[in-house]
């Protein structure tokens, strides 16, 4: 049976060295025409500490964190029982943004009225670190888990870089305006900041560190890094302003029924949340760009955050004294196509295999080996005596990895996979098409993730890796998409290229205590083949 390999539309591939599926592999069926948006509901309210202003999710643990202003605290609840489960004492006058890095399981408050910044465990929901040095009202916050570094803005027209490992600031940057809030995409470095005076939307290169430019947009900023959109909370108007990532250029406006204040994504929904200090929620979409739903909660609502991964929504009102739990809405756009993945039985496989929006994967009936590529290993090895040189292209585009269960599973039996990508910073470069490689990747492995494996029964699970000068365990083995997802979302770009710390990381993960006695188990290295 040969080995199933995935390969996106632009030339850098995606290997499965396992087979994933036999024939006649059932598909996950997807709606055609979904109904249209549906409403977010309001679940509870929870009681926390006093004036919560700030909130954050870690989506890996279930765990949220809400700031108290005028109590100087942080209420940790959980996300399965809505119950506050630690209060932790923090510094004076928390800020509006609370930080969490899911993979190292850190939440950061910064602490406006000392001008430190609180660094919570959240194995044991204390403070394990105070960073002080951060004077001038700090008020912005955001980590890049990729980096492991938290930024801090100041209303000293300041942006500083603190390094998550040392706990130290390394980095001041000017970016010439006051600051208010912060929003990083991890995909492409970048982070984005409130201005005032006049208000305008900067851009950090954190590679480069320094201010690149300005947007003439305002507002408190939210990022979907899955489109390279930022969305901004304009607090002067009752609009929610859509900047392209990609040109820094404004996209467009939504009007608001009123001024919000602070604004989250969700991005596997669709969906946008604004917090309205006048006592709702409003959720957009990302598609129609307009309104789809307002939600009453409590008194002033601030801080919003979203879990990617269940899709609830989290809303602290800063004058009831307690954060709104709401169940998100489905936001996408009411005439979606979709197709559901099926394999032909009709269908010859054929010699190269592509998997693109509208298509199906096909499977390929050999692997071939040309001069120039990286040494391979694969379940169904073809002998060729004689390479022709012309069969692939002509640079090594995928580093195959295989294990012990080369076989294809039948039906039934369920699968292990891990994802093993290229994090080096060969990866910026472009593909023959022009497009990121990493961000290619990160499209190839998210198709994999919606057709080619069973997560939403529970029967394959799927663990995630990046490597470069180290590796870098994302997401442990799950069945959970949200996660996963999440995971993808957080690959960041260094030096080096150790794909054989990344293949031992991935057989560590495949081999260790999450093991599933009886179930396949397959790795796909993501790789342009480059240091």
């Amino acid at each position: 049976m040969p080995a199933r390999i995935w390969t996106p539309a632009a030339p850098l591939a995606l290997a499965a060295v396992a087979c994933l599926a036999a024939p006649g592999f059932p598909g996950a069926p997807l709606a055609h025409g979904q109904p249209g948006p549906a409403a977010p509901t309001l679940i509870t309210h929870v009681a926390v500490g006093t004036q919560p202003v700030g909130v954050g999710v870690n989506p890996a643990t279930n765990r949220i964190y809400v700031a108290n202003r005028s109590a100087g605290t942080a209420s940790v609840i959980d996300g399965a029982t809505n119950a506050v489960v630690a209060t932790i004492a923090v510094g004076l006058a928390p800020s509006y943004q609370v930080a969490v890095d899911p993979g190292a399981n850190r939440a950061y408050v910064l602490n406006n009225g000392s001008g430190t910044l609180s660094v919570i465990d959240g194995a044991t929901d204390t403070v394990v670190d105070t960073i002080r040095g951060l004077p001038s009202a700090p008020e912005g916050l955001a980590v890049h888990p990729g980096r492991r570094e938290v930024y801090v803005t100041r209303s000293a027209r300041t942006f500083t870089v603190v390094d998550a490992a040392t706990h130290t600031a390394v980095r001041d940057i000017d970016t010439a305006r006051s600051n208010h809030t912060i929003a990083v995409n991890a995909q492409t470095d970048l982070a984005y900041v409130a201005l005032s005076s006049p208000g305008r939307l900067a851009v950090i290169d954190l590679a480069a560190r320094a201010a690149r430019l300005e947007v003439p947009a305002v507002g408190h900023p939210a990022v979907d890094a899955t489109t390279n959109t930022v969305y901004l909370a304009d607090f002067l108007a009752p609009r929610l302003w859509i900047v392209d990532g990609a040109t820094h250029t404004v996209a467009g406006t939504v009007p608001l029924a009123s001024p919000p204040l602070l604004v989250a994504v969700d991005p596997p929904r669709r969906c946008v949340y604004t917090s309205h200090p006048s006592g709702m929620l409003s959720a957009i979409s990302m598609d129609s760009r307009t309104v789809v739903a307002t939600l009453p909660l409590g008194l002033q609502p601030a801080g919003v955050a979203v879990n990617p991964v269940n899709g609830r929504v989290y809303v602290a009102n800063e004058r009831s004294n307690t954060v709104s739990v709401v169940q998100g809405g489905d936001c996408r756009r009411e005439t979606v196509e979709t197709a559901t993945p099926t394999r032909s039985p009709t269908s010859p496989p054929t010699a190269t295999a592509t998997v693109t929006p509208t298509s199906p994967p096909t499977a390929t009936p050999t692997a071939t080996a040309t001069p120039t590529s990286p040494p391979t290993a694969t379940p169904t090895p073809t002998a060729t005596p004689t390479p022709t040189p012309t069969a692939i292209p002509p640079r090594p585009v995928f580093l195959p990895i295989a294990l012990k269960d080369p076989g294809c599973p039948p039906a039934d039996r369920f699968v292990d996979v891990a994802l093993v990508i290229d994090a080096s910073t060969s990866m910026r470069g472009l593909t023959e098409r022009g497009r990121p490689k990493l961000e290619a990747v990160v499209e190839a492995a998210e198709t994999f993730l919606g057709q080619g494996i069973r997560l939403d029964t529970g029967q394959d699970r799927v663990a995630v890796i990046a490597f470069n000068d180290r590796a870098h365990p994302l997401q442990g083995l799950t069945s959970d998409r949200g996660l996963l997802h999440a995971a993808l979302r957080r690959v960041a770009v260094r030096e080096q290229s150790r794909v054989d710390l990344g293949v031992a990381a991935a057989t560590a993960e495949l081999t260790g205590p999450r093991r599933r006695p009886g179930a396949a188990k397959a790795m796909i290295v993501l790789s342009d083949g480059r240091a």
